[in-house]
């Protein structure tokens, strides 16, 4: 199975083809942009005489890491636009976090500089585009276009979240399809293959539960801000399907460890969302 999401048979298709949850991490992704530079940019020179300060190579640096950056942005927007949530655009999605967060950076740090970059954004193809979506998605909220730098910082966080919000989705399509690798064709829990686990490799499987824990708070989180639809037409279903068969595997894995605690966590939302089709 691809990553195209059929949740409805997700667990009852002989023909699925198992393939592993994937290492990503459920946190804010952390900003470490390398500078490499996709294309020549001019470098500011200073003026006759004077030597360089750090406040001169501030911006250079953050000149080449826009640059870079902005063409991730666009890849990741065109997913969004697309509705394109499957788990393969999740690398996507993450590096056009990133980027956008760059921008954030460079305006909560130092204003001047995302000024000083200006006519580099105005030639740059990329940056144009970026600097372009966050101010109508700013317009579009407020009735205005940003002039402060204020409101600049602000139209970068709205596209931001919205970058977020994308990758959470992708997040949780890469998880329901590793999930599956602990269910039957039948539908029911492979029981067998998590004992084996437990007493043989516990370590991967805890791995595989803690990431899959996380996963199921962003889905509800998801659920909370009304933002839920992953497969277009089906209004959160998919969401709630997910949070049901994830809920499940954890209530059985933290039983099984003894881990009441855990268990009846788990099994409570899992109540709550198998008698419910959960909107907001």
């Amino acid at each position: 199975m691809d990553d195209d999401l059929n949740f409805d048979s997700l667990f009852g298709d002989a023909s699925l083809i198992e393939e592993s949850v994937e290492s990503v991490e459920f946190q804010e992704p952390e900003i470490e942009p390398e500078p490499v530079v996709e294309r020549p940019v001019a470098q500011p020179q200073p003026s006759p005489g004077k030597k360089r300060s750090s406040k001169d190579f501030e911006p250079d640096m953050d000149m080449l890491l826009i640059t870079a950056q902005s063409s991730m942005i666009i890849e990741g927007m065109k997913a969004l636009t697309n509705k394109d949530y499957s788990g393969k655009k999740l690398p996507v999605y993450l590096e056009a976090f990133r980027g956008i967060e760059l921008y954030v950076k460079i305006l909560e740090r130092n204003p001047d500089n995302y000024n000083k970059l200006s006519p580099i954004i105005n030639q740059d193809p990329d940056c144009e585009e970026v600097e372009t979506i966050a101010f109508n998605l700013y317009r579009h909220k407020y009735k205005d276009r940003p002039v402060s730098d204020g409101q600049k910082l602000i139209a970068y966080e709205i596209f931001r979240d919205r970058m977020k919000n994308a990758y959470y989705k992708s997040l949780i399509s890469q998880t329901m399809v590793g999930i599956k690798n602990y269910y039957l064709m039948s539908g029911s829990i492979n029981e067998d293959k998590i004992k084996n686990a437990i007493n043989s490799n516990h370590e991967k499987l805890k791995s595989d539960i803690e990431k899959i824990s996380r996963t199921v708070a962003v889905a509800v989180e998801l659920v909370k801000s009304g933002n839920i639809e992953i497969s277009e037409g089906l209004k959160g279903r998919d969401v709630n399907l997910f949070i049901i068969r994830a809920t499940e595997l954890l209530v059985y894995y933290y039983t099984k460890i003894q881990n009441k605690q855990s268990a009846d966590y788990y099994q409570r939302i899992n109540d709550m969302y198998s008698k419910y089709l959960i909107v907001r």
